[in-house]
């Protein structure tokens, strides 16, 4: 009995590790610093009024010094509510930093939407769905930081994803290479490192940089990479293995869109607001020219809609069939297994304990309670989760 009691002490320790897999929080670290705003924050104070007359604030984010959104997407301060399909043609992202020693970055760049969902303009979690690595045209840039080009009607190059990726060159964009983290790297479509990147395509600089978000809880241990303009880390102009958010005061990203139009898409969540309200609970406020009256059409249109299952991005990417989804599936497989062999065990121990209890029969010494049971295979198509470095 022996046996069969460390075998079930075995199973029970194997089926919570891998229920522990499953179960990777989607959190962030408190940031050591204090988060006072500056007195000129704020992209009001910093960019033209020709320039910002027409956007809403879709997203805010104030950046912690470290975390995970592995599992997740951030806690942000500011979204839009999944009730309204919103209808909008540019999009923008304003970053703004303060640094150890007292300095006041910003900049602003915006262009030609490159989704019509609203839901994967944040940062590109998996939660989101977003993956794009693409040019962007009408790229209009206004910042402080030296070494930025600004300037309007520029041409621009995103790399957002979720995942890892390697220096090798993929998009022929002017001055990158295969040997430096630059403004064209190649997604691995693995793994949770992560990559919110806006570049100039023609000169290869970069225009701001937010990476190593996407690790899980247990490797999520040094800070985010954060800078606008080009790094000075040798190897790495886009930030990639900076790990310097601990070295600003403060540190807010904000996405703003030029809505067009919005419909509301869900009949339940309409009726709970108050309609006379245009303010939300995730903070998101319509623009005064935009209203709404009833699900499934908007005041402007009167179009009838349904909600939006979004656009294929030019980096296909099938978040179900990831490394990260199939090591879920693997773990819930696994707890599944190890309950059924913990019965087959019990009713089998029970079904010899009975016998032997009737029969008065004595185990030869060099027999005993327990069958050898053979190790559960890894799923043929199941990939090993890999961190991809190198010394810079």
């Amino acid at each position: 009995m022996h046996s069969f009691s460390y075998q079930v002490v075995c199973l029970l320790f194997l089926a919570f590790l891998a229920q522990k897999q499953t179960t990777l929080a989607s959190k962030t670290k408190s940031s050591k610093k204090g988060s006072k705003v500056p007195d000129n924050a704020g992209h009001t104070n910093n960019v033209p009024d020709s320039e910002i007359a027409n956007y809403t604030l879709l997203y805010s984010l104030d950046i912690e010094d470290s975390g995970s959104y592995f599992n997740g997407d951030p806690n942000y301060d500011v979204s839009p509510p999944d009730y309204l399909d919103l209808s909008f043609d540019r999009v923008s992202y304003y970053l703004e930093l303060y640094t150890e020693s007292g300095e006041f970055q910003y900049v602003w760049v915006s262009f030609d939407n490159h989704t019509s969902n609203e839901m994967m303009l944040g940062v590109p979690t998996y939660e989101s769905g977003a993956a794009f690595q693409q040019t962007v045209s009408n790229m209009n840039v206004y910042s402080n930081v030296p070494g930025v080009t600004t300037g309007t009607g520029l041409t621009g190059f995103i790399e957002f994803w979720p995942t890892n990726y390697i220096p090798l060159e993929s998009a022929n964009v002017t001055g990158a290479n295969s040997f430096d983290y630059d403004a064209s790297d190649t997604n691995l479509m693995v793994g949770g490192y992560g990559s919110m990147q806006i570049h100039n395509f023609d000169t290869g600089d970069t225009i701001l940089g937010f990476n190593r978000w996407g690790l899980s809880d247990d490797q999520a241990n040094q800070p985010f990479d954060l800078g606008i303009g080009n790094s000075l880390l040798s190897g790495a102009p886009d930030w990639t293995q900076a790990s310097n958010a601990d070295t600003y005061t403060y540190k807010r990203l904000q996405v703003f869109t030029e809505i067009i139009d919005a419909v509301v898409v869900s009949r339940t969540a309409r009726k709970s607001k108050k309609k006379s309200s245009k303010k939300t609970k995730n903070g998101f406020i319509l623009p005064d020219n935009i209203d709404f009256d009833e699900y499934g059409s908007s005041a402007k249109s009167g179009k009838k809609t349904s909600k939006k299952s979004g656009k294929s991005s030019p980096i296909t990417m099938n978040i179900k069939n990831s490394s990260r989804q199939r090591a879920g599936l693997f773990a819930s497989m696994s707890v599944v297994f190890a309950i059924g062999l913990l019965t087959i065990a019990a009713k089998r121990g029970h079904a010899h304990f009975k016998e032997r209890s009737a029969t008065k029969y004595t185990l030869p010494q060099n027999e005993m309670f327990q069958e050898p049971h053979e190790k559960p295979a890894l799923p043929s198509d199941s990939e090993y989760h890999f961190y991809v470095t190198r010394e810079i």
